[in-house]
């Protein structure tokens, strides 16, 4: 399927797009889940928009990233929001370890900090991944982590044939999808099928 008029199309405050029920095969997200603040409304977009026997796949890092990809900064996501966390995002830019957008070229030390401290509040959201597993689950979703099958792991020297070894594999992909990035196919063909049995 797909608009070809509309290729783009923005989702509403309350949560919805303009595709009708069951609208696409496949739906996929690439480093959108993390910006999400309420999670449980897309997902329940995306339930919605995804053919009967659809799919999808979603990447999004991985809550304990050591360097937090937008802010370019270690370690401040893992920090409660408020004053310690201020400062050490005020401490990064004094170190010149900062994104350096554009808007802020002109801007004083303290406003930039002030910038990156609320861009960390309001638009990045991590989570566990089975947070999410269970929020697609829910919504009768099969859920099948990828990131230890992606090639960048299977072709490491060191990881590919830890990847590939019963006894290393479970471990290795639960450390991957912590502090890694995290990639989910999410297939409800299966459930259903199993349903009408």
């Amino acid at each position: 399927n797909g608009y070809i008029d509309q290729p783009l199309t923005l989702i509403s405050n309350e949560g919805k797009t303009v595709y009708d029920d069951g609208y696409f095969d496949f739906v996929m997200t690439d480093n959108v889940l993390e910006h999400v603040s309420s999670i449980d409304t897309v997902i329940s977009e995306i339930d919605r928009i995804t053919a009967p026997k659809g799919a999808g796949y979603h990447i999004f890092p991985a809550h304990r990233q050591p360097v937090e990809g937008h802010l370019f900064m270690p370690f401040v996501h893992w920090i409660k929001p408020g004053k310690f966390r201020r400062f050490m995002i005020s401490f990064f830019v004094k170190m010149g370890r900062e994104p350096k957008w554009k808007e802020l070229d002109h801007s004083r030390q303290m406003e930039k900090v002030e910038t990156y401290y609320k861009y960390s509040l309001n638009n990045i959201f991590y989570r566990h991944f089975s947070v999410i597993q269970q929020k697609f689950e829910k919504k009768g979703f099969e859920i099948q982590f990828l990131t230890i099958d992606h090639p960048e792991i299977t072709k490491n020297k060191l990881l590919g044939p830890m990847s590939k070894s019963k006894i290393f594999r479970g471990g290795l992909s639960r450390l991957l999808l912590t502090f890694k990035q995290v990639e989910i196919f999410a297939n409800r063909k299966k459930i259903q099928e199993n349903n009408y049995r």
